[in-house]
């Protein structure tokens, strides 16, 4: 398989249901509002640095947060950079980019 290492700034948003594990899989997006083709990510569940805030079971945007490199909250509709692994096609939306790194985008 050929992984690919990607980087791309995007708008990460909660899709309508989440397969959660210690890892979550979501949307990102070209432009705020879900706007655009998404692309699938992952991130790792937590509070700290590169992680997503585990969402409650029933979950609406109001809790999307997530934790760029130094620790710092980001939320909904705020523009990130997303640095990760990709297996497969960069055009194909089936696959999943796992990301390692966020940082946030003024």
């Amino acid at each position: 398989e050929i992984i690919h290492r990607i980087s791309f700034e995007a708008y990460p948003a909660f899709p309508r249901s989440i397969m959660m594990s210690d890892t979550a899989i979501i949307d990102a997006y070209p432009s705020p509002g879900r706007e655009g083709k998404p692309v699938r990510v992952s991130f790792k569940l937590g509070s700290g640095k590169n992680k997503l805030k585990k969402p409650p079971k029933n979950f609406s945007d109001s809790d999307f947060l997530l934790f760029d490199f130094e620790g710092n909250e980001i939320g909904l509709n705020k523009k990130v950079r997303l640095e990760g692994t990709r297996l497969g096609s960069l055009q194909d939306n089936s696959c999943v980019t796992t990301i390692q790194k966020i940082i946030s985008v003024n």
